[in-house]
């Protein structure tokens, strides 16, 4: 499939929020991908007061209309960096509107499984994580047509973890691992993970939030951890046997 960051479908507002001089006609190029047999799975980064709300409505039912051809739409929040002069004002995504856009979106999914059969909406993982709501079941993301866009890769790695986690094989010499992750992807560890690895003899595991000065806190997520970051935070540390990154970093 084609992954198509959408954001919104309303012509103005596309104009406004994609820099863009003239219209660009998205609708037709849907109709003329899906037409021709394209198959189409969607984002949509969710800016607060801007594409939320009634034209989040919209934009799902435009995309709707293209259903089997448009897959899923996944909806992540926006990340804000902290370089951000002469850009326009973007409000960030606080836990208290990521637990109100997952109580419209589980609705939302609710009325789409009962008219499509699967539930074509799938919040990402940040929404779960930064809110310490407890992840999906593998039911939510049907069958993950997302996780190319790290929604339900949380989920996922859980699922890999457990089914390999009796094949781990410790050397009785004993293992000492540095566990390196962005602020989300500690939580998870620690919350998902740490506790079952915490149980094998012979391994000990130090885990480091590495918070994000290159592009700025609130930039939460692995994948965009810079070297000199995981540097300061390591450099007077003892690391054991082997630093561990997330693949993502590379």
């Amino acid at each position: 499939p084609l992954y198509v960051s959408v954001h919104v479908t309303d012509s103005d507002l596309r104009k406004h929020m994609l820099g863009l001089r003239k219209e660009d006609n998205l609708l037709e190029k849907l109709t003329y991908l899906t037409n021709n047999g394209i198959e189409l799975q969607t984002q949509i980064v969710l800016c607060p007061g801007l594409n939320d709300g009634p034209v989040l409505d919209n934009t799902i039912a435009d995309l709707k209309a293209f259903y089997p051809n448009v897959g899923s739409i996944a909806i992540v929040p926006v990340g804000l960096t902290k370089h951000r002069t002469w850009l326009p004002t973007l409000e960030p995504v606080t836990p208290e509107y990521s637990l109100e856009t997952m109580k419209v979106v589980d609705e939302k999914r609710r009325q789409l499984k009962v008219e499509l059969g699967k539930s074509f909406i799938y919040l990402s993982d940040e929404f779960y994580i930064s809110t310490d709501t407890t992840l999906p079941a593998t039911d939510y993301y049907d069958d993950f047509f997302q996780l190319e866009n790290g929604v339900g890769l949380t989920r996922d790695f859980i699922n890999r973890f457990q089914e390999e986690l009796l094949e781990i094989k410790i050397p009785e010499s004993g293992l000492n691992l540095t566990l390196v992750s962005g602020t989300l992807g500690t939580t998870a560890l620690r919350k998902y993970f740490l506790p079952e690895l915490e149980k094998l003899p012979n391994l000990n595991l130090t885990l480091h939030e590495v918070k994000n000065q290159f592009y700025g806190e609130t930039i939460t997520v692995a994948g965009l951890l810079v070297g000199e970051d995981i540097y300061n935070v390591l450099k007077d540390q003892p690391l054991g046997d082997y630093v561990v990154l997330p693949p993502r970093v590379l």
